[in-house]
Formats: C-alpha cells, structure tokens, sequence
C-alpha cells in the first residue's frame, strides 16, 4: 500500500528528472550576471546620474496624484457622512458615479500623453487641480446634492487624467537598468508621504478654519507639484 504508492512517486519523480536531463538543450546551468542582462552592473538605483529625478518626481506624486485620492476618497467619504449628513450608502453610490469620470479622464490623458507630450498633461491636470481647490468649498461644503455630486466627478476625472501618463512617465525619467525601481520607489513613497497624513489634516483643517482651509490645502499642493512638474524632461520623444 503506503510503501508501494511511495515507490511509484519516486520512479515518477527520477523519470522526469531523466527525461528532463535527456531532452535539455544545455544539461548544465548557464550562469548570467544580475538579470540575466550579461551586463556588468554600472550603477544603482540612487545613482549620481539620475537621483536628481527622485525629489522632483516624488514631490508632483505625493502632493497632486496622491493628496487628491487622500482628499476624494477618504476625506470627502467623512465630511459627506458626518458634516453633510449623507446616508453612507448615498454618499458611495455618489462615488461609484464619479469614478466613472475617472476610468473617461484616464485614457485620454494616455492618449494626450501619447500625442502632446507627458508634461503639457501633467501641467494641465495640475493647473486645474489647483482650481479644484478654490472651488472645493462652494462645491463639497455647499451640501446641495448636484454641486457635491458635480465636485466629486470634476475631482476623480482630475485624477485619471493625472493617472494617465504615469505608467509613461515615472519609468522615462530613469536609465533602463534601474527604470523599475525608480518607477516603484517613487510611486510607492510619494503614496505614502502624500495620502498617509492628508485626510487627518484635511479634517483639522476644516475643524480650524472651515472646509474653505482644505480647498486652500489642495491648491497649495497642486502649486508644489506644477513646480516640480516643470523642474521634469519631456521625455515623450526620449529614447530609452
């Protein structure tokens, strides 16, 4: 039984192996350099060369693509349910809407991208970011259903269209034998230095001053993200 059933999965086991060895168009490892690239490692992901990228592309992530998902989604949910009044299944179904306008901003800002370049995008997506929030509080503090429900969808489309070019952008700016982790840490950390604190300060914003203070709070770092936006290379023309 037990011993029999054992013996078969070793003869398996041995008979693929052998078949394996037998058919292998090498039978011995072939022995590469770090990813298999056959080139001698020059540089590192913090690079003298391109580190200069890392700040400047951090700072237009964590402010401008971050900070709004923070605001829009985390912040907007509390304010909708607690301040405003919403029911939260309402103030979801409200969401479920506006990310509509998202999933719409984010192809065609690949396209523009694609066809103007990544920064006149990621300029006008900031620029309108930065009007985004003057209009933060007349719109989302106003609680009238249209101009809340109209302040989400103009928001999350802002979003997609910042969206759009990343997966372009972020990987152009770095040599391509460390593109991917430039790409990753400085997505990644702009996430995490950008929308960790936000809605905590959007809500001691509003409990200071007013929600008007949080609209100031998003213009406020829009205008820091445009400056690093023109601080980056067009690299839509760039060979990589």
């Amino acid at each position: 039984g037990i011993v029999a059933m054992a013996l078969v999965a070793v003869f398996a086991v041995v008979s693929l192996y052998a078949l394996h060895r037998a058919v292998s168009v090498l039978a011995d490892p072939l022995t590469a350099l770090p990813a298999q690239s056959g080139w001698v490692p020059q540089e590192h992901a913090l690079s003298r060369f391109h580190a200069r990228w890392y700040p400047a592309s951090i700072v237009f992530l964590a402010f401008d693509v971050a900070l709004v998902a923070a605001l829009l989604v985390v912040f907007a949910l509390g304010y909708g349910t607690g301040t405003l009044g919403y029911a939260p299944s309402t103030f979801l179904l409200f969401e479920c809407v506006a990310v509509c306008f998202m999933a719409l901003g984010i192809p065609i800002s690949g396209w523009a991208a694609d066809r103007f370049g990544r920064r006149p995008v990621v300029m006008s997506g900031t620029l309108f970011t930065m009007f985004l929030g003057l209009l933060l509080g007349p719109m989302l503090g106003s609680g009238r259903t249209p101009l809340v429900l109209g302040f989400l969808c103009l928001g999350l489309f802002a979003m997609g269209w910042l969206f759009g070019p990343m997966g372009a952008l972020l990987p152009e700016l770095f040599p391509t034998r460390v593109r991917y982790t430039g790409a990753s840490v400085t997505y990644n950390l702009a996430g995490i230095l950008g929308a960790s604190a936000a809605p905590y300060l959007a809500q001691r914003l509003t409990e200071w001053g007013g929600i008007a203070w949080v609209g100031a709070y998003l213009a406020a770092a829009a205008a820091a993200s445009l400056v690093a936006v023109v601080l980056m290379p067009e690299t839509a023309r760039a060979e990589v």
